[in-house]
């Protein structure tokens, strides 16, 4: 049985498409930079104390331990100065490329958010 011409111009299209999103796909970049971040204005600390303390223990520690398994959560202090953290990289992300995202982010979030 033949197919109306109108199937035929649909299969042809979807065809395309696909062939069209595969060629696509490996153009798809890693993400290098955030495109979105927010500071909240109701929180800060004391240069020195010791919750910047445990903030840089948390990143130090985000550091050593996420590229390996490309995944991290960290606590560290006591309440009221605890810093908790965590990092997920990219499944594509090799160890090198999960190490400076890592190191990266911890330094933009001090730059951006200072205190």
């Amino acid at each position: 049985m033949r197919l109306p011409f109108a199937s035929n111009a649909i299969c042809t299209f979807l065809l395309f498409a696909t062939i069209a999103l595969l060629f696509e796909i490996p153009s798809i970049s890693k993400a290098d930079n955030p495109t979105l971040w927010s500071c909240y204005d109701s929180a800060n600390y004391t240069s020195g104390s010791q919750f910047e303390t445990n903030l840089n223990n948390t990143f130090s520690s985000l550091y050593q331990n996420t590229p390996l398994t490309r995944f991290n959560t960290t606590v560290s202090g006591e309440d009221p100065d605890r810093v908790y953290g965590l990092v997920q990289c990219r499944g594509d992300a090799t160890q090198d490329e999960c190490r400076n995202c890592v190191n990266n982010s911890t330094t933009e979030i001090v730059r951006r958010c200072p205190l």
